[in-house]
């Protein structure tokens, strides 16, 4: 039974920052600035290089604060908070109001795009962009605001040579729809920001020839009356999932750097079970092998405990002593913006369980053998890490929690045959900010 500090080996919340309770000391770069997004309120706030972000997410109805690990990437928009510039064109005759409403990050910078004539689409374009291989999957992200009793609003996205392929936001944001006439929509989706709406999309296109990317914000009008929309903070990325709003991008793209996190000071090899809860950002993809957690040497020399996606909707934990041993879980396709638990177990002879939950599912559990060369006497360095090692297999995910106990404390037995109690324990084990166990 865990009734004290020392029962743990490691314990850290995202709610008290990146210092943990019980744990080493935090190392945290990020060459650039970022941005939040959302706070506690769904408020945008901007944050300087090489300090780290906690965004609030929704778990089980409530809102807790998150860390958020993202690595590098350029927005190619321009302009992305001002549709009133010679960076952006018009089809039609939409009337165009600069500053016309409170942004999501509290600023009088928000732009209004009215339909005049409720007939023909009329739209605001961020046109011809040049994509350099048409081949890569290109994510498109604007925040749309709500309105009561209003129409919603559009995103439309061209590869030129293509069909148009549009998703539409009515005013029901549970009746979001996707047009995807040419089979090209790889990901779409919603998130509800208080008074805005995060929509996205994510488009690649099989055909040749398809150099520039079109993309155009449309209010959604009827044939009886005309619409207006506002819209802010376009985002268009090379990748197959969105990442976090970049920044205002004036005349050229905007990046922001990649972002490492590491403590110093992880516990010595012995029995343990780790936990770890976070909330996925980026698809767990086919050969993507990007890193969830790691115990060990900067470099990825011997030896580890290494928490990983090693294919598509897989999960894997490997343990290396001197020769790698592992378990590994297949998932039934989780979601981007769904939560993630895993419990990581290592026993005295080097053999271990993984156990995974997506999404509230019952946990799913996998053993690996006894290692030969037995239980690890040393890690070469006790550092644990989250997401990247500099750029290696780095992804974006935002992580809620940490802990490393005594395998010996814990109340549920670790050899599968209580894997929902195992996960539960760990789950509802708590440290307040006195450190006193709860």
């Amino acid at each position: 039974m865990i009734e004290s500090l020392s029962d743990f080996l490691w314990y850290w919340d995202a709610i008290a920052g990146l210092q943990p309770i019980v744990g080493g000391d935090p190392t945290f770069t990020r060459a650039s600035s970022g941005l939040i997004v959302p706070d506690r309120s769904h408020r945008i706030r901007s944050i300087s290089a090489d300090f780290p972000r906690f965004p609030w997410v929704t778990i089980d109805g409530e809102r807790v604060r998150v860390l958020l690990l993202e690595m590098a990437r350029t927005s190619v928009a321009l302009d992305s908070e001002d549709l009133t510039t010679g960076n952006w064109s018009s089809t039609g005759t939409p009337i165009v109001t600069g500053d016309d409403s409170i942004a999501p990050d509290g600023t009088v910078t928000a732009d209004k795009v009215e339909d005049d004539d409720g007939a023909a689409r009329e739209s605001r374009n961020q046109g011809t962009i040049t994509v350099a291989d048409d081949s890569n999957p290109h994510a498109v992200a604007v925040f749309i605001r709500k309105q009561t009793g209003g129409p919603g609003g559009r995103i439309r996205v061209d590869l030129s040579g293509g069909t148009p392929i549009t998703a539409t936001l009515p005013f029901d944001p549970d009746a979001l729809t996707v047009d995807d006439s040419d089979g090209d929509v790889d990901l779409a989706g919603i998130e509800d920001m208080g008074d805005w709406f995060a929509v996205f999309l994510v488009v690649s296109n099989d055909s040749s020839g398809n150099t520039s990317l079109d993309v155009r914000l449309e209010p959604v009008e009827t044939a009886a009356s005309t619409g207006f929309q506002h819209f802010w903070g376009l985002g268009i990325e090379v990748g197959a999932f969105p990442t976090s709003y970049k920044g205002v991008s004036a005349g050229s793209s905007v990046t922001r750097a990649v972002e490492n996190c590491s403590w110093n000071g992880a516990p010595d090899p012995q029995a343990m079970v780790i936990y770890l809860d976070m909330v996925l950002v980026d698809p767990l993809a086919t050969g993507n092998s990007r890193r969830f957690l790691q115990i060990g040497k900067s470099d990825d020399s011997d030896s580890r405990i290494f928490i990983h996606n090693q294919a598509a909707n897989k999960i894997r934990l490997s343990y290396d002593p001197g020769t790698e041993t592992t378990a590994d879980i297949t998932l039934t396709t989780p979601a981007v913006g769904e939560r993630v638990q895993i419990v990581a177990s290592l026993e005295a002879d080097g053999s271990g369980r993984l156990v995974v939950s997506h999404a509230g599912a019952d946990p799913t559990g996998s053993d690996f053998a006894a290692a030969a060369e037995g239980m690890a006497t040393a890690w070469s360095d006790n550092v644990l890490w989250l997401n990247s090692i500099g750029t290696a297999s780095v992804s974006a995910e935002k992580y809620r929690q940490v802990k490393i106990v005594k395998a010996a404390n814990l109340d549920a037995a670790v050899d599968g045959t209580d894997d929902d109690e195992l996960l539960i324990e760990m789950e509802n084990l708590a440290v307040n900010q006195f450190g006193q166990v709860r």
